[in-house]
């Protein structure tokens, strides 16, 4: 495990946290990051670049408890009245949408305007990754 202090967070590099947090999540034993602030979790086994610091200023922009409380209510509202998987669930929610759909644009975070992530609240697209972790966009 290796842990970095960044600007305003800590990256910690580590197999057998992001193990635990997949398995805890439901997404399965190989996610590539996950960001609970002040902390950004890295598989340090994937090859792929993630831009997880732009959920961390989400985070900060909406007071980092009311940040959680959306995640888990867009979560239980996904399971439980559109009866979607727990994967599917995770990738409904606003802050995954942001995420997973700027994740391949390099100028994002610099571009990006603060609460961009509330269009995402009302613009769901079904997204799940190939073997490859490819990311597949479809309309609902």
């Amino acid at each position: 495990m290796r842990v970095q202090f960044k600007k305003y967070y800590f990256l910690v590099h580590s197999r057998t946290c992001m193990r635990l947090i997949g398995k805890f999540a439901s997404v399965g034993i190989n996610p590539v990051a996950a960001a609970f602030w002040p902390f950004i979790f890295i598989n340090p086994d994937t090859q792929q670049e993630s831009r997880y610091e732009e959920i961390i200023r989400q985070e900060i922009e909406s007071l980092v408890i009311f940040a959680e409380i959306l995640y888990i209510v867009e979560y239980i509202y996904a399971r439980y009245v559109k009866k979607l998987d727990a994967k599917q669930a995770y990738y409904w929610t606003s802050m995954e949408q942001e995420a997973h759909r700027n994740a391949m644009n390099p100028n994002y975070l610099k571009a990006r305007k603060p609460y961009a992530t509330f269009k995402y609240f009302f613009d769901k697209k079904w997204l799940g990754r190939m073997e490859d972790h490819q990311l597949i966009v479809k309309n609902f």
